[in-house]
C-alpha cells in the first residue's frame, strides 16, 4: 500500500512528502503531492484507479483532500483489540 501511494504520488505530483505512522494498535500512512490535485470524482469516492481501490481495501479509514497545493491521501489500519493474541 505505501508504494501503491509514493507512486501515485511520485506520477502525478511534482514533489511530496510520505510519513509512515506505526503503534501498537495499527499504522497511518500520509502522503501529500505538490501536483494537479484529485479529481472530484475521486474525490467523492465515485471512482478510482486500481491503486486507489486496493488501498481502499486494506485500511479501516481513507482521507482525501486537496489542499490548494497538490493532493493529501491519510490512509489508516486500526487493527482489532484482540489482534496480538490472534497472531
Amino acid at each position: 500500500m505505501v508504494t501503491e501511494l509514493a507512486a501515485n504520488a511520485t506520477q502525478h505530483g511534482l514533489t511530496g512528502e510520505l510519513t509512515v505512522l506505526v503503534e501498537p494498535r495499527g499504522w497511518r500512512v500520509l502522503v501529500c503531492d505538490r501536483g494537479a490535485g484529485l479529481p472530484p470524482e475521486v474525490l467523492e469516492q465515485r471512482e478510482a484507479g486500481t491503486g486507489l481501490s486496493t488501498v481502499r481495501r486494506l485500511c479501516t479509514s481513507l482521507s482525501m483532500h486537496n489542499d490548494g497545493l497538490g493532493a493529501c491521501v491519510v490512509a489508516t489500519r486500526v487493527f482489532p483489540p484482540d489482534y496480538a493474541t490472534l497472531a
